[in-house]
């Protein structure tokens, strides 16, 4: 199960830096340790990498907060730091990549116990939206990237509010979570996933757990797209429908609407079950 980092309601907050630039929020985030609010009372926009140096609380208030840079990351946090966001009283916190390289990545957490929220995560160009690499990453809105709209690694957990969506032209994954075959990884989707390029997957697991699940639908429109794809181990849960050359593969082998598998194969009340052997697993709401 995904950890939520919470939408802050209206909090007292003891110590206060207003900002009105990009300046001086990416000097009160990089400060070296300590916990920290940050209050806008602006518009700001940045053109650079956005680094979290300490855990913080971003309060909107009412503004937004843009990054739009040419940057690898637009949202870089690491080293058990934790981005808080209140937007209670309105705003949104969009970060957007266009680096056309394949290590692009819009939001990037990394490490355990780092965490952050976002409003919108996009990468442009090239590689993915989000990524938790054994972190946490909440999304309020959407995340789409070239490669992988939202992907969550060995021990990383992901939850977007919107849809999930890869642009690639050949392949890419709406949604997609990979382990060491121990540590879980996961991602949730409460909206869509979608793949658009040809052999994509709507959304995608590889090894042991490792979970995807979709609240909404699974669209892979690409030529030979796959609808939900499961490798060597793992498992996806999907509530809605599935639009897709290819329903569902799993282990590598395909399988259409009408071929799922009746119990005793892993079993879960109100889906049917498609599998292989047991190994690797789909399951789709009645």
């Amino acid at each position: 199960m995904v950890t939520i980092i919470h939408v802050l309601a209206t909090t007292a907050y003891a110590q206060i830096a207003n900002v009105s630039n990009y300046a001086a929020l990416q000097s009160e985030a990089s400060a070296a340790t300590g916990n920290h609010t940050i209050k806008l009372t602006a518009d700001i926009t940045g053109t650079t990498q956005f680094t979290i140096g300490r855990s913080l609380t971003l309060v909107l208030n009412g503004y937004n907060l843009t990054i739009n840079t040419s940057d690898v990351y637009g949202l870089y946090v690491r080293n058990g730091c934790q981005l808080s966001l209140d937007n209670s009283s309105g705003g949104n916190f969009n970060v957007t990549t266009t680096n056309s390289t394949d290590s692009a990545i819009g939001v990037y957490v990394v490490g355990n116990g780092s965490a952050a929220m976002v409003t919108n995560a996009t990468a442009t160009n090239n590689g993915i939206g989000v990524y938790a690499d054994g972190s946490i990453i909440n999304v309020l809105g959407n995340a789409t990237g070239v490669t992988v709209g939202a992907f969550a690694r060995e021990g990383g957990s992901v939850e977007i509010r919107g849809n999930a969506e890869s642009t690639s032209l050949i392949g890419g994954s709406g949604a997609f979570a990979q382990t060491d075959y121990a540590t879980p990884a996961t991602v949730i989707v409460h909206g869509n996933v979608k793949s658009a390029g040809s052999n994509g997957s709507g959304a995608e697991t590889r090894y042991v757990n490792a979970i995807v699940t979709v609240v909404g639908n699974s669209e892979a429109t690409g030529l030979g797209g796959i609808g939900a794809r499961v490798t060597d181990g793992g498992s996806i849960i999907i509530n809605g429908t599935i639009t897709a050359n290819i329903y569902i593969n799993v282990g590598g082998i395909p399988k259409t609407a009408a071929e799922y598998t009746i119990p005793p194969a892993p079993a879960r009340t109100g889906y049917r079950t498609y599998t292989d052997d047991g190994t690797n697993v789909v399951w789709m709401r009645e």
